[in-house]
């Protein structure tokens, strides 16, 4: 009579899955020893399965995440703002749920901008924005104060092709009628104004046309908004290989806070904050009024300056 093996049963009682018979057969090479050096390196795929992340991922699953466990930080005014928008869903974003109301990245951004400069919109009759984007910005404020007289967009032409068709989608015709679009060639045509902002576009220009657009800011307005990053990065930084240095070059070369530093530095960080705070000051009489980083972007900084 042949005795039963207690190990052999144990073996089956804890057997491994499938799946994992097919991954041990993929990620490890049994007739070496595992590598240590390098195993939970972004070139390597072991780490991946091993653990519930992989630097390189081609799902949405991180960018969802970020959106996710930002828009669930949110404070409640957010929520306040964020459903007066109406259609915040034109060009098919990504969104997450969150209060029941569909958050997309875009918008998610408007509405940190309000309330930022929430104090100071209810006065601010007269807005010009420099580089408006598709118009995400236009249209948080134009739907969540009706005390804007005036909207005014300088941009590129191809741009103002694009946000004056999805303004007129997403807006009343009555807030509509209240924004002006002036080619960029044609900037100093704007009256004064209480309000200008820019978004995420200073920093890809040229560093004489910033310096144009300061000196009709410090000319034209009572407060300047800026939210852009504070700094450059090496594409090496954030995994980003073979980039040709003279389109690195070009990049690198553009706006006005031009230091490449560790955007994943925090003593780094604090220290070229101060330095955007002054840089983007449009002028002699003027003072910074308040400033905030810009989450879930550590690099990028709220700054909000007064006449």
């Amino acid at each position: 009579m042949k005795i039963s093996d207690p190990f052999d049963q144990n073996a089956n009682k804890f057997r491994s899955s499938q799946l994992w018979k097919s991954l041990n057969e993929d990620l490890f090479n049994y007739t070496n020893e595992l590598d240590l050096s390098d195993f939970r390196s972004s070139e390597k795929q072991i780490n991946a399965r091993l653990a519930s992340w992989a630097p390189y991922d081609a799902t949405q699953r991180y960018y969802k995440n970020i959106l996710f466990n930002l828009a669930t930080s949110m404070p409640e005014k957010f929520f306040y703002y964020y459903q007066k928008l109406g259609n915040s869903n034109l060009g098919l974003p990504i969104n997450v749920k969150v209060n029941n109301m569909e958050i997309n990245l875009d918008y998610l951004f408007s509405i940190q901008e309000i309330i930022f400069l929430e104090s100071i919109l209810p006065f601010s009759d007269r807005i010009v924005e420099i580089g408006a984007g598709f118009g995400r910005t236009v249209h948080a404020i134009l739907n969540n104060f009706n005390s804007v007289k005036s909207y005014t967009i300088i941009d590129l032409e191809p741009m103002l092709k694009l946000s004056s068709r999805y303004l007129k989608e997403v807006l009343s015709s009555s807030d509509y009628s209240k924004i002006v679009f002036i080619k960029a060639k044609d900037a100093e045509k704007v009256a004064k104004i209480d309000l200008a902002i820019n978004i995420d576009s200073i920093a890809e220009m040229e560093p004489e046309v910033c310096l144009n657009y300061l000196n009709l800011i410090n000319t034209h307005a009572r407060y300047f908004y800026i939210r852009n990053p504070i700094c450059k990065y090496t594409p090496e930084s954030i995994g980003i290989k073979n980039i040709p240095q003279i389109r690195f070059d070009t990049v690198a070369n553009l706006g006005l806070c031009r230091k490449v530093i560790d955007i994943f530095d925090e003593e780094s960080l604090s220290l070229y904050r101060k330095e955007y705070e002054k840089i983007y000051l449009p002028g002699p009489l003027w003072t910074l009024f308040k400033s905030e980083v810009s989450y879930p972007w550590q690099y990028y900084q709220h700054a909000l300056y007064k006449k």
